[in-house]
């Protein structure tokens, strides 16, 4: 019988124990699942602070409409200026007017009148030129007038009476910026 010697020394095989396989798989595992864990974290923190945002947008826009109004309320807005400059504005010629009107001498009446934005174009009727020139006298020493002037005194002498158109000025109100 033959007997094989050998005299190399003897190959292990090279077995890695099975902790370290062990070891290895838990540490993936871990590593896998923190990392989903991390994701799944940060999505729902973006879907929190996505609906924050949302929130805030609403809010935002029901305060700036509230602030602002809708398009018909602005409307409205500026309509109500708008009549309340032109009333003001008419109060203002009204009262003109009638300080106008009661500046005219007993037996004179006004046959016309026409107003524009800044003149008002008037022909009264007078008994006398002297009454004619004296009007004008009051109506120059009216406030709120720039200037006054005296186009024609005509006579007629059928109705014996004086018929003068004037034309007057009025005042502009500055507007302060």
């Amino acid at each position: 019988m033959l007997v094989d010697i050998n005299l190399l020394p003897k190959k292990e095989k090279n077995r890695t124990p099975f902790w370290i396989y062990f070891t290895l798989s838990l540490f993936t595992f871990v590593v896998v699942t923190g990392a989903g864990y991390l994701v799944w974290d940060l999505n729902q923190q973006q879907q929190t602070l996505s609906d924050r945002l949302q929130q805030t947008e609403r809010t935002n826009a029901i305060l700036q409409a509230e602030l602002e109004g809708d398009e018909e309320y602005q409307r409205a807005e500026a309509l109500a200026q708008l009549i309340e400059e032109l009333d003001g504005g008419f109060s203002n010629t009204t009262a003109m007017m009638s300080r106008i009107i009661d500046a005219i001498p007993s037996g004179g009446m006004l046959i016309s009148f026409r107003l524009d934005e800044l003149t008002i174009d008037l022909t009264i009727q007078t008994n006398t030129n002297e009454q004619a020139v004296s009007y004008y006298q009051a109506l120059r020493a009216l406030d709120g007038l720039n200037d006054v002037t005296i186009h024609t005194i005509n006579y007629n002498e059928n109705e014996d009476h004086y018929v003068t158109s004037y034309t007057v000025n009025l005042e502009t109100e500055e507007v302060e910026s």
